[in-house]
């Protein structure tokens, strides 16, 4: 029976991930799948506004451990997963770092790297995410402030239409500074004819 092994912080679950759990599954018998505990996240994601991990060790395990190509989930405290491999001992070692390969290489293991694929990482999707907050709370300034009485709602619908139009949540805010300038301090020059 082949054991295959991968690692990782598998935060937010990606079609990255799942697509490389599903390609791991097929080069062996049995998928046993590593992951980070929050402490070693914090150690390789940093700890910075956008703070990691966002799920807890436990509930990335079971989700992990839902998905039909796994067959087992051990969580690991280290950086790297070299003492766990130690253990395994699996015959196959995906997408490994170089000390993780070495290892894998002493006991005539193999180390296999899938192929990048295009979707979106974890990290994308949290900078997205995160994005899209900062413009819908932009948007909710501008509808409480009031000028001579009346909410600015067309500044938050030009916003919004600005982001669902599929530009960037920058250059949706930058259309509502553009709008109401004096709420944000800024002095903004207009083209002739253009309205405020």
């Amino acid at each position: 029976m082949k054991t295959v092994f991968t690692s990782g912080c598998f935060d937010i679950l990606t079609m990255n991930h799942v697509f490389m759990l599903m390609e791991a599954r097929k080069l062996g018998d049995r998928l046993i799948v590593g992951v980070n505990d929050d402490t070693s996240v914090r150690r390789l994601k940093g700890e910075g506004r956008r703070r990691r991990p966002i799920n807890p060790a436990q509930t990335r395990a079971q989700i992990l451990q839902a998905l039909k190509p796994v067959d087992e989930v051990v969580v690991f405290s280290e950086t790297t997963a070299t003492e766990l491999l130690n253990e395994i001992r699996p015959d196959i070692l995906v997408n490994g770092n170089t000390p993780e390969k070495a290892l894998v290489r002493t006991y005539g293991g193999v180390a296999v790297r899938l192929p990048e694929t295009a979707w979106l990482s974890t990290t994308e999707i949290i900078e997205r995410c995160s994005d899209a907050t900062t413009t819908v709370e932009v948007c909710h300034r501008l509808m409480d402030r009031k000028s001579d009485g009346q909410p600015k709602y067309h500044a938050s619908i030009r916003g919004m239409k600005a982001w669902a139009a599929g530009n960037t949540p920058n250059e949706a805010i930058g259309d509502l500074v553009r709008c109401h300038p004096e709420l944000f301090g800024v002095k903004v020059e207009y083209l002739k004819g253009e309205s405020r």
